[in-house]
């Protein structure tokens, strides 16, 4: 056993036994040897020191040893170890071609590793592993936790006098307890000959990872004014329920305790130049952890302060929209709201990919900005900023044509909405997990296939946004099975539509009929009045005394004006008319009809079909028909319209 370098205790890294230490017995009690090749625990106390030796002889340095040893503090203390840097003793050639402990056997192998494990049960369960070989030049280690683990590795070093030289310099590693507390000094931007910071943050230990369990850590805020203030604004806030956040005044008054109401905290400013903020994991932890922004300042008055945080919101479902509309209290003041969309992360969760895109930003207010970030905290890689309104095309040329996608090992997305809103309308976040898959039909029950692939919840479709990235899941049809459901009010429905088309068929009828009668009565008057244009007129220079002839259909009427009615005599009668002698060269009666009557007449045979009227017959429109005289046979028909033209 090597020999005690420190009144505290000492313990060999290695060699043919391995012991475990507590300091708080007495240390030539508290030793004890087990058969074993890997060292148990140490137990160190605040501010207590220990010195790890190699107590393993020369002639055993080139058979193959694997040792680990952990260490475990007080809960509000870390750990930190001193030693040799490689690069002291080795040239720098040397430190390039140092051969790896994963090699050959053959090959000189010498490792010290810091391990710290997780706090949380994901994979993997080591948190950080760190080398003396990753940083040459550096010359201690600090724990995040109040535990690490020392893990050593090595054989073959008589191969190599350098080597061998520098582990014979390397031990005794010193490795010491200090406290985890942070103090934090500013001063305000008004004083302008301060060396201190005005704004800053602070943030729990290994964030943004999971925080380590068991642990208690304070934060001391104080303004280098003795008349200043302090403002807090918290951007992440993923404490476990069972953990313990508390914020105290400059008065010693508390202002805040996560257990009471577990969400992030309200900004607030302090009553006087100091604020201490105490942490207490207990036995739980959470991804992420906290980050708060602190400002020292002069004056307590905050314009700018968020009044409300109730929009605040976690999203691990498989799909949705951001929206603000049920938030009408919010308007016309300052907000902080901030969104995580993702899910939790386990390790045989199928839906491993989330989808955004911002569909719509034309909130009204001032100094509005909205940032997306991928990732689960407030320090993820920035994917897009708006700062004013935006329509719809400025917004999809700021933004991939599919939206954005994720697939880290914890999927997710932060937004963050800040600034005066004047109003709670015109925002829209379309969000959905999927996983890709490449046959026409995912495997899951209620899941629907995207046409890129893409394999989403059924619940969805058809809700008016695009889950899908391309619009697929809003081509909708109506399912055999919701149309059975459905049937009561599908019968109603087409019943109600039923007689509003049988109403609507009996207006276009009526309508239809009205417009085809008028149509018709127009042409009739048209027809009316072509006949009546064709009534054949002597000329303009005719008396309006004369007689006229006008045809009515087929037939002419020789009318006579109402004025000389009284001086023109009676035709004669039909008997008077066949007994009249016929006038041979007489014009006005060269019709043939009449020639024809003449012939049959003279021959002592009236026509078949015709027989002669009655003398008590009334003639057409009250007319007596005059008896035209009678035609020679031998009369030229070339000359009947010239005949005709001299009788009118």
């Amino acid at each position: 056993m090597g020999a005690c370098r420190s009144a505290t205790g000492c313990v060999p890294v290695y060699g043919p036994q391995s012991h475990k230490f507590d300091p708080r017995l007495d240390p030539t009690k508290g030793s004890f040897g087990i058969n074993m090749w890997s060292c148990e625990v140490i137990l160190l106390r605040r501010i207590d020191e220990l010195h790890l030796s190699c107590s393993k002889r020369t002639s055993e340095m080139d058979s193959p040893l694997r040792c680990s040893l952990e260490i475990i503090t007080c809960p509000n203390c870390n750990l930190n170890l001193k030693f040799r840097p490689p690069a002291e003793d080795l040239p720098e050639e040397e430190l390039e071609m140092m051969p790896s402990c994963t090699e050959s056997k053959e090959e000189p192998c010498f490792d010290l590793q810091f391990v710290e494990s997780k706090a949380d049960s994901t994979l993997p369960a080591t948190y950080r592993r760190v080398s003396i070989w990753d940083f040459p030049y550096r010359n201690e280690f600090n724990s995040t936790g109040n535990s690490l683990t020392i893990n050593l590795v090595m054989w073959n070093l008589e191969t190599n006098s350098t080597l061998y030289n520098y582990i014979q310099n390397f031990f005794p590693l010193l490795a010491t307890a200090v406290t985890n507390d942070e103090i934090i000094i500013g001063s305000p931007l008004e004083i302008p000959a301060s060396n201190y910071s005005s704004i800053g943050f602070f943030e729990s230990p290994r964030y943004p990872e999971a925080y380590p369990t068991n642990l208690i850590k304070r934060y001391f805020l104080i303004n280098s004014s003795p008349n200043g203030f302090i403002r807090l604004i918290f951007d992440d806030f993923h404490v476990h329920y069972q953990s313990e956040l508390q914020i105290f005044d400059s008065d010693g008054s508390e202002i805040l305790n996560s257990r009471r109401e577990n969400r992030r905290p309200s900004a607030l400013v302090t009553k006087g130049s100091t604020l201490t903020v105490e942490f207490r994991a207990h036995n739980y932890t959470n991804l992420v952890g906290f980050r708060a922004r602190y400002e020292f300042v002069m004056d307590i008055p905050w314009p700018e302060k968020p009044n409300y945080r109730d929009c605040d919101d976690y999203l691990e479902n498989y799909g949705g929209e951001i929206r603000l509309d049920r938030l009408s209290h919010l308007a016309n003041s300052y907000v902080d709201c901030i969104w995580i969309v993702g899910r939790l992360p386990h390790v045989s969760r199928v839906f491993d990919r989330v989808y955004l895109k911002a569909e719509q930003f034309h909130l009204k207010g001032v100094s509005l900005r909205l940032e997306i970030r991928e990732g689960c905290c407030s320090t993820s890689d920035r994917l897009l900023l708006l700062s004013d309104q935006q329509s719809r095309d400025q917004l999809s040329h700021q933004q991939p044509r599919f939206g954005y996608t994720t697939s880290l090992t914890n999927p997710a997305f932060y937004i963050r909405l800040r600034g005066f809103l004047m109003n709670t309308s015109g925002l829209e976040i379309v969000y959905s997990q999927f996983y890709r898959w490449t046959t026409p039909v995912c495997p899951g029950m209620g899941e629907f296939r995207c046409d890129n692939a893409r394999c989403i919840k059924s619940s969805l479709r058809c809700d008016g946004s695009n889950h899908c990235g391309d619009d697929s899941d809003e081509i909708c049809h109506v399912p055999v099975d919701d149309f059975q459901e459905q049937r009561e009010t599908s019968d109603v429905s087409g019943i109600v539509a039923l007689t509003i088309g049988v109403c609507g068929a009996l207006v276009l009828l009526m309508s239809t009929v009205a417009v085809v009668s008028r149509l018709y009565r127009r042409r009739i008057a048209m027809h009316s009045s072509r006949r009546v244009s064709r009534v054949s007129t002597i000329g303009p220079t005719r008396n309006e005394f004369s007689p006229s002839i006008q045809t009515i259909g087929e037939r002419r009427f020789y009318v006579v004006p109402e004025s000389q009615v009284s001086v023109i005599e009676a035709p004669p009668s039909y008997d008077d008319a066949l007994k009249h002698p016929s006038v041979p060269t007489s014009s006005a009666y060269a019709n043939r009809a009449f020639q024809s009557a003449e012939q049959e007449q003279s021959s002592g045979e009236l026509p078949p079909e015709r027989e002669p009227p009655r003398e008590d017959e009334p003639t057409c429109s009250g007319l007596t028909t005059p008896t035209p005289a009678a035609v020679p046979a031998d009369s030229d028909p070339e000359n009947e319209e010239t005949r005709q033209e001299s009788w009118v």
